[in-house]
């Protein structure tokens, strides 16, 4: 028996996060804890901040390293 995922809306999302110590990731209603905390998730995430920052230069597309509340808009 699969259990019922409740879905939350962007707006209860970021109304929740300003309050929440631990960071979420929000995807189709749903929301996920994000990882993150040790060395080798660390050297992971600057690896790939690297590459995209390098990559994505003169682009205007914006890239973080740090947690960073962000809106994405999905086309079909």
């Amino acid at each position: 028996m699969k259990l019922a995922t409740a879905f939350i809306s962007t707006t209860d999302y970021f109304e929740r996060e300003k309050t929440n110590p631990i960071c979420h990731e929000y995807f189709d209603g749903e929301i996920f804890p994000m990882s993150g905390g040790n060395e080798e998730y660390n050297r992971i995430a600057l690896n790939i901040a690297s590459f995209l920052r390098l990559n994505l230069h003169g682009s205007g597309y914006k890239t973080f390293i740090a947690e960073m509340k962000v809106k994405i808009a999905i086309s079909e």
